[in-house]
């Protein structure tokens, strides 16, 4: 096992490509004051979106989701993955790539406003026909925090690869917190918490 974690947040964000899967937890439709933030699964190519509340958000912009557990199921075995974001969550599942085995993932904070944006109690199983063959912990990120900061974008990232090659799928676990102050409406990609699934 194999766990590198970007030394500090950077300025910057960049582009991710070459994924065969992903899980995004982000602000979504907030940028509509009336709208909600999102979770999604998907590929380069499609994507299923679920909308639901999950923070605390009024009439003042703003953001305040602290400690949210989520739950990923990223499966290129069955090519079927769920995602689960909140306690009481209607679960958004996808299919995509099947009979594929992983090589590693990145798990991405970021934020293109100011704000904050974490991961924490990160605990990730590698299984292979659903048995499970190994964990990691991830508990102290990737996070980002730029809420005073003159640059408000800023980005973490951590790679994760098991030891193993055969690997087939991957069942994410933790938290994640999202914070803004009030008069901030962030537009829907600028908060995320986003973890990339690469193959073999």
């Amino acid at each position: 096992m194999a766990i590198v974690m970007m030394p500090n947040p950077v300025d910057t964000i960049g582009p991710t490509s070459g994924f065969a899967l992903y899980a995004d937890m982000r602000a979504g439709s907030n940028g509509d004051p009336w709208g909600e933030p999102e979770e999604v699964l998907g590929t380069n190519d499609t994507a299923n979106t679920g909308r639901f509340i999950w923070d605390s958000t009024d009439d003042n912009g703003g953001f305040d989701a602290e400690n949210i557990p989520f739950s990923e199921d990223l499966n290129l075995n069955t090519g079927t993955s769920t995602l689960l974001l909140g306690d009481n969550a209607v679960p958004v599942t996808y299919s995509g790539p099947s009979g594929e085995t992983i090589d590693y993932l990145e798990m991405a904070a970021g934020t293109q406003v100011n704000a904050q944006v974490a991961f924490s109690n990160v605990q990730i199983g590698f299984y292979k026909n659903g048995a499970l063959q190994e964990t990691a912990s991830v508990p102290g990120g990737p996070a980002i925090d730029t809420t005073s900061s003159d640059c408000p974008t800023g980005e973490q990232i951590a790679s994760i690869k098991p030891a193993g090659t055969t690997d087939d799928e991957a069942i994410v676990t933790g938290d994640i917190t999202m914070v803004c102050p009030d008069g901030t409406y962030p537009n829907p990609e600028d908060m995320f918490a986003q973890t990339f699934v690469f193959a073999n």
